[in-house]
């Protein structure tokens, strides 16, 4: 019934959308009953620690049962993929991630492994031209050095028409890039204080991405 999930590892720190692509037997199963009674969970053991998220029923591509804010014909397109979140870990470790309809009865096993924290303290540059891509670099540190890519995924929330005389090439030392992260009072006002100072031996990373 689960036949592939769409990644199979993730971060400790991060909670990120797993896609499991599943054969519902619509021929012979009754969508209503389905999406009335399902209880979709999965479940990953590692580290001998189990945690659990919970799931739901969607169809890829995302928003394709939708047609003028109306739910199209369910004849017509169906779920085709469990979706659910992976859990945030303490420890990075190899364990198996199965899928439940129940909330009892599991199948899947498939292999999933939690990596080491990923943190981004700062992208360069911060703006760009909205009519083709932009170079920018990502200045953080846990980026795994055997990916041969990079998938991201943005959108644009605010737009500023900008002198092109204004607009510079944002780089930092290593002083710099300290100094920007210290906080003002408006600051401290808002976020909760997060220590990014270096243990020994620790060094910043920074890969660039196309956008």
């Amino acid at each position: 019934m689960f036949k592939s999930i769409s990644r199979s590892s993730t971060p400790i720190n991060l909670s990120l959308p797993i896609l499991v692509a599943t054969d519902f037997y619509w021929g012979n199963n009754d969508y209503d009953k389905f999406h009335k009674y399902s209880n979709f969970t999965c479940r990953f053991v590692v580290n001998g620690q189990t945690y659990e998220t919970a799931g739901r029923m969607e169809t890829m591509p995302f928003g394709s049962r939708y047609e003028n804010d109306e739910v199209t014909s369910d004849k017509e397109i169906l779920p085709t993929h469990v979706l659910c979140a992976s859990p945030r870990v303490v420890t990075p470790g190899t364990g198996t991630m199965d899928i439940s309809i129940n909330g009892f009865d599991y199948s899947g096993n498939f292999k999933y492994s939690f990596t080491p924290s990923v943190d981004v303290y700062r992208v360069s540059p911060a703006c760009g031209p909205i009519d083709h891509s932009t170079r920018v670099q990502l200045i953080g540190m846990g980026f795994s050095e055997n990916k041969d890519t990079v998938i991201q995924k943005t959108g644009v929330y605010m737009t500023q028409d900008l002198k092109s005389a204004e607009v510079k090439t944002l780089a930092w030392s290593e002083a710099d890039f300290l100094a920007s992260m210290y906080m003002t009072s408006s600051d401290l006002l808002t976020f909760k204080y997060v220590d990014k100072t270096l243990n020994p031996g620790q060094q910043l990373q920074s890969i660039f991405v196309n956008i």
